[in-house]
């Protein structure tokens, strides 16, 4: 196996898997000492619509001798990995998946060993694993933030509150309860929010001086959201704007005209009521947006250059899109 051979590479920097299938590294891996990049991931599905649509790679043996790790996404976990992190002091991008509530403790307890980790992505093993986060430490210093999988109680955990650095949040679902903006009101440094699945209610409001840096918010994948309340003077440096599968949703939100920056605005897979009330009376809500782009999920191409490739270039890094024409098609770029 050509991979069995990377203990020759003793000064090896960076190893970039991705777009490569490999399910598990060889325990040849954790010879790199001085390894400080490891990027391995497959996609399976550009709609989000579960948390496999991103698969994790194993890691075998102890990864205790790669303490010059700075970035390693996307990994699975289990029991030994989460307490083998906390020797990796250095890193700064992490990114792991598969992980079960029994493994929370000791993962936050690794995690708060890290010192400059400004990156962390977060998915449970399944749609139906509940993580609970109230008993956990802040991480003052992150900036990104993903967090997949049900969250206990059905609210967002007071380590919310000690986000103030954030700029970049998604968040998928977690099945709250409650509404999550004023819950995250406090985040004024927040340019990037993601909210996909996040919420089964059916009212989201977005209240005067919320969000003063927001450039970019996706509503996506909540069934029962029939309403949007936007007030004048939120979100006033939001430029653009994505609802994806927001079934419930027939009308354009009203307050969308008080966003005078917003210039893009991508629908897909909105309801027929809703793509009809943009050509109705509710057309001057509108009318200041430049560029106004409706897709189908089954229009692929098209999704994904519009939207996968950039969201995929922001979480891993641009070079996570360079395979992306070979794998969606020719036009992806």
């Amino acid at each position: 196996m050509v991979l069995a051979s990377f203990r020759k590479l003793v000064n090896l920097q960076v190893l970039d898997l991705r777009f490569s299938y490999v399910e598990e590294l060889p325990l040849e891996i954790t010879m790199l000492t001085n390894l400080r990049h490891l990027h391995v991931f497959v996609v399976h599905g550009i709609q989000q619509r579960s948390l496999n649509w991103l698969s994790a790679t194993k890691i075998p043996g102890n990864i205790c001798n790669l303490k010059n790790l700075r970035a390693l996404q996307i990994v699975s976990t289990n029991k030994d990995l989460v307490s083998q992190l906390g020797n990796l002091k250095f890193m700064r991008s992490l990114a792991i998946m598969e992980v079960r509530q029994s493994y929370i403790a000791e993962l936050w307890n690794s995690l708060t060993k890290m010192p400059n980790l400004s990156r962390l992505v977060i998915s449970a093993c399944d749609m139906e694993e509940i993580l609970d986060l109230k008993r956990v430490k802040p991480l003052p210093g992150l900036k990104f933030f993903q967090l997949s999988g049900k969250l206990e109680t059905g609210v967002l955990p007071a380590i919310f509150y000690n986000f103030d650095k954030l700029t970049w949040l998604k968040i998928d679902w977690s099945g709250l309860k409650k509404d999550p903006i004023s819950s995250l009101s406090h985040m004024l440094n927040l340019v990037d929010l993601w909210l996909n699945g996040t919420y089964c209610g059916e009212q989201l409001a977005f209240c005067a001086g919320w969000f003063p840096k927001l450039s970019y918010l996706q509503l996506a994948n909540m069934d029962n959201l029939n309403w949007i309340e936007i007030e004048d003077g939120t979100m006033m440096c939001l430029n653009q704007l994505e609802l994806f599968g927001l079934g419930s949703l027939k009308v354009v939100p009203d307050g969308i005209k008080y966003i005078r920056t917003l210039h893009q605005m991508y629908l897909t897979d909105m309801p027929e009521e809703f793509l009809g009330s943009l050509q109705g009376n509710e057309n001057p809500i509108v009318q200041h947006i430049h560029n106004i782009h409706i897709f189908e999920s089954s229009d692929s191409q098209a999704v994904n250059n519009f939207c996968f490739v950039p969201y995929l270039a922001t979480k891993l890094g641009p070079g996570a899109t360079k395979y992306a024409p070979t794998y969606w098609g020719p036009s992806a770029t």
